[in-house]
């Protein structure tokens, strides 16, 4: 049987999905704290989807190493995020606010790696514009970096940013 397990499900779990978040609410069948050790087994989990949730976590390389450790090799990694542009980046509880091009550079294969963690591997990443803007979300995932780096963002504020990894495991 497979295991697809969703980080921070709150009421909304994704169907066929394990919930795991840190309030007991309906849809939630496990109640954990994301900056401690998740209570799943090693490799155990073949898709994990997140949204939303990262940016509260208060050590990104405690949960992107808990993420690795349940994952399976090969497993499929959902991910998303506020892109900095967006309002909700800054909310008042979130620890981490992200971009395109340096997003999850740390622990993926990649040329923003700093820390040598190549935990996983890039599958797709796209930003995602604000509703009233997403005619162009397929003009400014042509062209990430520019997007971010230039007024662009300002004129056209990103809603979120997802990503799809796999996870690279040596056997």
């Amino acid at each position: 049987m497979l295991l697809k397990v969703e980080l921070g499900c709150g009421d909304r779990k994704r169907k066929g999905y394990f919930g795991l978040d840190r309030k007991k609410i309906q849809g939630v069948d496990i109640i954990c704290d994301f900056n401690k050790k998740l209570p799943l087994k090693n490799s155990s989990v073949d898709t994990l989807y997140t949204a939303h949730t990262i940016e509260y976590v208060k050590d990104l390389d405690h949960i992107f190493s808990e993420i690795h450790r349940i994952c399976k090799k090969d497993a499929v990694v959902e991910i998303i995020v506020p892109h900095f542009s967006s309002y909700t980046a800054y909310h008042c509880n979130a620890s981490w606010i992200f971009r395109w091009y340096e997003g999850l550079g740390d622990y993926c294969i990649s040329e923003h790696n700093h820390l040598g963690k190549q935990w996983f591997k890039i599958i797709h990443s796209e930003i995602r514009l604000e509703n009233h803007f997403k005619w162009l979300n397929g003009i400014i995932n042509k062209m990430p970096r520019l997007y971010e780096r230039t007024f662009l963002k300002a004129l056209f504020p990103a809603y979120e940013i997802y990503f799809k990894l796999q996870v690279i495991k040596k056997m």
